[in-house]
This record gives structure tokens, sequence and C-alpha cells, in this order.
């Protein structure tokens, strides 16, 4: 059987009403509303291996932290997870979140979202992890340990535990994965 071709004119009349660009910008600008202050950092995509992803997000958010300002910045992209035979529920959403909530637990003012806009990470029905400094110990109260979720690739399931995982349901769209961070690392009463 032939395959079918589009001509440039197959697209007419199509116009794009959102974008990864459009996901991130309007992230940012409920942020700034918020009083956030946005920081632009020099890698605007995340991309690679989920892991070195958030180790990467870590030390940025450990740098910024720093400033003891009210911080806030978006990335759009998606990164890759190699999930061995036997592994749980969860997918590259969820392990980038699951191991910011391990790597910033002694950071208190940190909340992270990441997530698949189309609603939907790996095999679990979370479209990723809404993530802060109590993550970890939530998990460790509900019996499921954030470090063993992560190494037996089942972070859906301690993220549910810890009622951090989050699920919007099919979107109908899929503009990238999106992570937003916030840093709110002020010392109260110096404002």
């Amino acid at each position: 059987p032939s395959v079918p071709t589009r001509r440039s004119s197959d697209l007419e009349g199509f116009v794009v009403l959102a974008s990864a660009a459009t996901a991130r910008t309007e992230a940012e600008r409920t942020l700034e509303a918020r009083g956030y202050r946005r920081v632009s950092l020099p890698v605007g995509r995340l991309v690679g291996d989920a892991s070195d992803a958030a180790q990467n997000l870590a030390e940025t958010v450990r740098t910024l932290a720093a400033r003891r300002e009210k911080l806030a910045f978006a990335l759009g992209g998606e990164t890759t997870l190699r999930v061995p035979a036997g592994a749980g529920a969860g997918g590259r959403n969820q392990h980038i979140a699951a191991l910011l909530a391990l790597e910033l637990r002694d950071l208190d003012g940190f909340a992270a979202v990441v997530a698949g806009t189309d609603g939907r990470d790996g095999n679990s029905d979370a479209a990723g992890g809404v993530v802060d400094a109590g993550t970890a110990a939530r998990a460790q109260q509900a019996g499921v340990p954030l470090a063993a979720a992560v190494g037996s690739f089942d972070t859906a399931t301690a993220l549910c535990a810890a009622g951090d995982a989050l699920v919007t349901g099919p979107t109908a769209t899929n503009v990238e994965d999106l992570v937003v961070i916030t840093i709110d690392t002020v010392e109260r009463g110096t404002q």
C-alpha cells in the first residue's frame, strides 16, 4: 500500500493554539502574578536522561535558594527513562519529581510540578507529581519509602501514597512535558 503524503496546501486552515512555549510562558505569568520573580536559565529545555535532568534541576534550585528570594522558573521538553523489566508504576515525570523530592528534602520553600501535558506519565494514571520538601517524609509515613520507590521504578505508588501525584485525566493535547519550580527561601521578617 502507498503511504499518503501531505502537501503544504493540506495544512492551510490549521492554526496552532498552544505550544510548549505557550504552556511555559503561561506558567511563568501565573507565577509572576503570585509574586515570584522569573529566572531565565541557560538551559531552556528539559532533555536527556531523567535522572541526570533531576540532578541538574536540584543543583539549580540549591543555587537559586541561596539568593533568599521568591523565585520561579519553568522548562518544557521531554527526557528519557530506561525502565527495567518488572518495574512498578510511574514514568519519567514522576521519576524526576521523586528524585527532586529526595534531593531537596532539607530545603524548605521549594516546590515543583513535573508533568506531561497530555495528562499521562508512563504506565500510570498520573500526569506527574507535585512535590516539596515534605514529600519524602509523607511517603515514608504512608509506608512507601520514596528512595525504594525510585530504585524499583515505582514512583507512582509512592507519590500517590504521599498525596503528591498529579492526576488530571487525559487533556486531549500534548505540548511536551512541563516542569515548574518555585523557590521561596526569603527569611520572614526581612522582606
